[in-house]
């Protein structure tokens, strides 16, 4: 069946030579779930959670699609997208985990803390839900479970020691 608005079908879109850019986990990076995955842009496979983009200087802007169109269309190895891949996953997992740890303690005083990526967290239940410090510093946002506070307090502890910072 002939579908129009995949790229695929698309008169003057190119069909080589396109440049991988990177690699998004819909569900980690923009917070979405199975349901609002995307559809790859090229050949419209359905629900694809680990988005490459790719640009092309003759095309007007950059496209969305799965690991086998970007293999197709670009000359990054299967492999090496699979591995962009994997590192999304991994991510994803020890995200996941971390509310789990062992290394969780409880204090004195019934909060649970920890001491992460050279930073110590500190998980406090509030009278309208969960709030955080981070070493010295207390968040601003109240969450509704002390899973959801640990997961935050995870990603800005992880995205402090992506960017070098002690802060």
């Amino acid at each position: 069946m002939f579908m129009p608005h995949l790229l695929k079908n698309t008169p003057g879109c190119p069909k080589a030579n396109w440049t991988w850019l990177d690699c998004i986990d819909l569900k980690e990076d923009q917070g979405l779930e199975f349901d609002e995955y995307e559809d790859c842009e090229f050949c419209g496979q359905e629900k694809i959670r680990y988005v490459h983009e790719l640009k092309h200087t003759d095309w007007p802007h950059v496209i969305r699609v799965g690991r086998i169109c970007a293999a197709r269309y670009t000359t990054v190895s299967p492999a090496e997208l699979e591995k962009h891949e994997a590192i999304l996953k991994n991510r994803s997992q020890r995200r996941q985990r971390f509310p789990m740890l062992k290394s969780w303690k409880m204090s004195t005083k019934g909060n649970h803390h920890i001491d992460y990526l050279d930073h110590h967290i500190l998980v406090v239940k509030k009278s309208n839900g969960f709030g955080i410090k981070i070493d010295n510093k207390w968040g601003t946002i109240t969450f509704s479970s002390e899973r959801d506070a640990m997961l935050k307090a995870y990603d800005v502890v992880v995205k402090r020691a992506a960017a070098g910072k002690n802060a």
